[in-house]
């Protein structure tokens, strides 16, 4: 993945990178930014007797690994949603977190709290508040159309459906609004909302090898 299948924006006076694995690049921050992982999710599923495939939080751990060893941040911060729902002790999922997170030391993981963030305790988070600020930016999870200073956020989970010499899908997306950015989910099993975007916003899908304009 190179610098050139991102999209790199000045925002409120700071340098955004929206990138193709979900997530957004503040380099002069040196922070990853993602929303929505919702790990757990799966696990609940199956507890409940739906059957749902394992392998999620691998698969969502190794582009992590990917986007730090390219970019080498010194912060990943999630917008809220961690997790799903109950963290328990045993979940195979937080063995494989907190193993990421040793192999890992240098980065601090700091994490706004979603509507789904009640049982933080057992993760190995460096800072946990209800709101973060990074330069001007306040990070949130769902952002309020009243906010003053500008946001990133999540909660959404955004889509957008692309039309088109034989294609129509659904694609999750980065939601550029005068006041808040939100970012698509970052968990590969969470699912998506479809948006309806106003007359100013801008909207970049977040294809597998690149991140497009899809309306300005």
């Amino acid at each position: 993945m190179t610098e050139a299948d991102s999209v790199q924006l000045r925002w409120h006076g700071e340098r955004l990178q929206l990138l193709p694995q979900r997530a957004l690049l503040l380099p002069e921050h040196k922070a990853l930014v993602i929303a929505d992982w919702h790990l757990g999710k799966s696990e609940i599923f199956r507890r409940a007797g739906i059957a749902v495939p394992d392998g999620g939080t691998e698969a969502d751990l190794s582009r992590l690994d990917q986007l730090i060893d390219q970019f080498r941040p010194g912060q990943l911060l999630v917008l809220g949603d961690l997790v799903h729902g109950a963290v328990r002790a045993d979940s195979p999922w937080l063995t494989r977190l907190k193993a990421w997170r040793n192999r890992h030391p240098q980065l601090a993981l700091r994490a706004v709290v979603g509507n789904h963030d009640r049982h933080l305790k057992a993760l190995p988070l460096d800072e946990c508040m209800p709101a973060l600020q990074i330069g001007a930016l306040r990070c949130v999870h769902e952002s309020l159309v009243t906010a003053g200073a500008p946001e990133l956020a999540g909660h959404l989970h955004p889509v957008m459906r692309l039309s088109g010499a034989g294609m129509r899908e659904r694609v999750p997306v980065f939601w550029l609004r005068p006041r808040s950015l939100i970012l698509p989910s970052f968990g590969g099993f969470t699912g998506g909302h479809p948006i309806q975007p106003g007359a100013g916003d801008q909207v970049y899908a977040a294809l597998p090898q690149a991140v497009i304009a899809i309306r300005r």
